[in-house]
């Protein structure tokens, strides 16, 4: 009974189960999801109206099965993710947009934040001179 019970003890102690954390946040153009399992960390992006519900990476930086519906290329991708919040810096960007041709951003520079439940962006459209901002308030959605 002892025996049992000390083997027992030592099973709770030494099993480690795996954790994960996700958040799903919904904005006004898109849904985001972060996902903290293990050592990694990925953030997910479904647009609402291109996408249909399909996830990809966000911020990525070649083209995938996932995404090659509207991505292209990108240079100088540089992609940081931290407890809660992503930046996403590319000097520019090339996707497909919805009438077929090819859209171009620059100096682009893009946050999800899971904490203050925002997405924001900055970036040169084609060859437009000013900067576009964008910043959208989302909410985190229950599963």
């Amino acid at each position: 009974m002892i025996k049992k019970l000390f083997i027992h003890i030592i099973l709770i102690l030494f099993t480690t189960s795996v954790v994960a954390e996700e958040i799903l946040m919904d904005c006004k153009t898109g849904k985001y999801r972060y996902i903290k399992q293990d050592s990694e960390t990925t953030i997910l992006y479904t647009h609402k109206k291109r996408d249909k519900g399909k996830w990809a990476g966000w911020c990525p930086s070649e083209v995938t099965e996932d995404n090659k519906a509207w991505f292209v290329s990108v240079k100088d991708h540089d992609l940081l993710i931290t407890d809660r919040k992503g930046i996403c810096m590319v000097s520019e960007g090339k996707f497909k947009t919805t009438n077929g041709k090819i859209g171009i951003v620059r100096s682009n520079t893009s946050v999800v934040d899971f904490v203050k439940k925002t997405y924001t962006t900055e970036y040169f459209w084609m060859d437009e001179k000013k900067k576009t901002k964008n910043k959208q308030k989302c909410k985190i959605v229950k599963k």
